[in-house]
């Protein structure tokens, strides 16, 4: 049947209709569909759809659907869905959905989902989505997810989600999730989280969380968290932390922490503390901590401190220091220090210091001091110089200068500057140095500089720089940069870097960088740039890159991307586009665009354009055209346009 026009084709055998037009193909059966245009295809059975347009396929067989646009799927078998645009899959069973743009499949049972853009998932059972994108995964059943984007799973049950970025796991059952990025993990119960970055994981149970880097821990119920990178753990109950970096752990209950690398553990009680690296502990009980590093530990009550290396203990009620090695001891009530190194035992009650190496204990009540040996110091206050090389002390105030080698410390006022390596620290007022090696630090006000390597830091003002490389901070005012190496960073206004790679960030302000490596941010205003690997975001106002790996933004999968001014997004899977002043979208699958200005979307596929205003959309897949004002739609395939101009 050739370029035909055909109302009813009803119980017939056709082997092509090739280029017609039929309202109703009903218990026929039909080897080709070509390049046909019909309305509903009811209880027949077809062996293939192809390059063509269909509003409803029903109660039908179909072995394969290719390049073809079909509104709705209701109840049919369908084996293959190749390349094809479909508004609805309801209560189908499809074996393969490939590289197919579906805004919703409902109640289907389908085998595998391959770099598909789906919208919403609801009540499907779903043996693979691999490199697919979907917003919503509602109350369906998945074997794996691989490689794919999701923004939403709800209220269902995932065996596998693998390399995977996912916003949101909502009242889910997952058995594995591997590599993945997921933003929000919620009353979810997961059995692995191995190697992935989670942001927040709240009201859960995860047996296992294994190599993977998770910014929150909120209320959850996690058995071993090994080898993993945790920013807040937060009244949760944690039976195992082994071999992991965690920067907070508060109001929680974990019974042992074991080679682990924590900040702060604040409020919390924890059994034992074996081989870690602490920061701070903070009014928390503990009743062993063991051959661990610990910076501060503040009113907390501890029963023994064993072979630990401990910077100050403060305000804190402990019963036998043995073999540890104590930077300052505060306030503190011990009751035995045995064979320890301390450095300053200040306004506390010991009873008994025996065998220790203790520096200054000052305003205290112990029974054993043993001094210092210090070079020059020159009309400074200074508490502690410990077996330091000092060419010059001048004018200062120093609390502790501890195994380092300084050539100049003029008019500075600095608490503790302990095994570093100072050439010049002029007109400066540090709180902290630790383990740095600075070439210049210059009319700087400085709160903490830890295990640093500096070259230059002048006339800035910055809160901690912990753990960093930096060849020059200039005329900076930074609140906190964390774990990061940066070349260059000028001129700049920044609240925190944390864990972040960048090479020049110039002239910018920015409130927060985590986790992000970042070549080059120029002369930009960014509040929020998390966990995103970013070659140049350049002259740009962003409010929020969550999660993103973005060049120039190219080929990345992005939650939001709000209020922000992007001149390309190449191939990317964002969730959401609101309110930002995009030129190009091209190739991309978005599943809402609402109340954006947008100069050309190109080739991509799009659920929702809410409320936007578009110069060109081309060849696009488009769900919903809502109250948007659109110039030229061509080549695109929509469902609905309405209320637009």
């Amino acid at each position: 049947m050739w370029r035909s026009s055909c109302s009813i084709i009803y119980g017939s055998s056709c082997s092509i209709i090739y280029g017609s037009s039929c309202s109703i193909i009903y218990g026929s059966s039909c080897s080709i569909i070509y390049g046909s245009s019909c309305s509903i295809i009811y209880g027949s059975s077809c062996s293939i759809i192809y390059g063509s347009s269909c509003s409803i396929i029903y109660g039908s067989s179909c072995s394969i659907i290719y390049g073809s646009s079909c509104s709705i799927i209701y109840g049919s078998s369908c084996s293959i869905i190749y390349g094809s645009s479909c508004s609805i899959i309801y209560g189908s069973s499809c074996s393969i959905i490939y590289g197919s743009s579906c805004s919703i499949i409902y109640g289907s049972s389908c085998s595998i989902i391959y770099g598909s853009s789906c919208s919403i998932i609801y009540g499907s059972s779903c043996s693979i989505i691999y490199g697919s994108s979907c917003s919503i995964i509602y109350g369906s059943s998945c074997s794996i997810i691989y490689g794919s984007s999701c923004s939403i799973i709800y209220g269902s049950s995932c065996s596998i989600i693998y390399g995977s970025s996912c916003s949101i796991i909502y009242g889910s059952s997952c058995s594995i999730i591997y590599g993945s990025s997921c933003s929000i993990i919620y009353g979810s119960s997961c059995s692995i989280i191995y190697g992935s970055s989670c942001s927040i994981i709240y009201g859960s149970s995860c047996s296992i969380i294994y190599g993977s880097s998770c910014s929150i821990i909120y209320g959850s119920s996690c058995s071993i968290i090994y080898g993993s990178s945790c920013s807040i753990i937060y009244g949760s109950s944690c039976s195992i932390i082994y071999g992991s970096s965690c920067s907070i752990i508060y109001g929680s209950s974990c019974s042992i922490i074991y080679g682990s690398s924590c900040s702060i553990i604040y409020g919390s009680s924890c059994s034992i503390i074996y081989g870690s690296s602490c920061s701070i502990i903070y009014g928390s009980s503990c009743s062993i901590i063991y051959g661990s590093s610990c910076s501060i530990i503040y009113g907390s009550s501890c029963s023994i401190i064993y072979g630990s290396s401990c910077s100050i203990i403060y305000g804190s009620s402990c019963s036998i220091i043995y073999g540890s090695s104590c930077s300052i001891i505060y306030g503190s009530s011990c009751s035995i220090i045995y064979g320890s190194s301390c450095s300053i035992i200040y306004g506390s009650s010991c009873s008994i210091i025996y065998g220790s190496s203790c520096s200054i204990i000052y305003g205290s009540s112990c029974s054993i001091i043993y001094g210092s040996s210090c070079s020059i110091i020159y009309g400074s206050s200074c508490s502690i110089i410990y077996g330091s090389s000092c060419s010059i002390i001048y004018g200062s105030s120093c609390s502790i200068i501890y195994g380092s080698s300084c050539s100049i410390i003029y008019g500075s006022s600095c608490s503790i500057i302990y095994g570093s390596s100072c050439s010049i620290i002029y007109g400066s007022s540090c709180s902290i140095i630790y383990g740095s090696s600075c070439s210049i630090i210059y009319g700087s006000s400085c709160s903490i500089i830890y295990g640093s390597s500096c070259s230059i830091i002048y006339g800035s003002s910055c809160s901690i720089i912990y753990g960093s490389s930096c060849s020059i901070i200039y005329g900076s005012s930074c609140s906190i940069i964390y774990g990061s190496s940066c070349s260059i960073i000028y001129g700049s206004s920044c609240s925190i870097i944390y864990g972040s790679s960048c090479s020049i960030i110039y002239g910018s302000s920015c409130s927060i960088i985590y986790g992000s490596s970042c070549s080059i941010i120029y002369g930009s205003s960014c509040s929020i740039i998390y966990g995103s690997s970013c070659s140049i975001i350049y002259g740009s106002s962003c409010s929020i890159i969550y999660g993103s790996s973005c060049s120039i933004i190219y080929g990345s999968s992005c939650s939001i991307i709000y209020g922000s001014s992007c001149s390309i997004i190449y191939g990317s899977s964002c969730s959401i586009i609101y309110g930002s002043s995009c030129s190009i979208i091209y190739g991309s699958s978005c599943s809402i665009i609402y109340g954006s200005s947008c100069s050309i979307i190109y080739g991509s596929s799009c659920s929702i354009i809410y409320g936007s205003s578009c110069s060109i959309i081309y060849g696009s897949s488009c769900s919903i055209v809502y109250g948007s004002s659109c110039s030229i739609i061509y080549g695109s395939s929509c469902s609905l346009c309405f209320s637009s101009i």
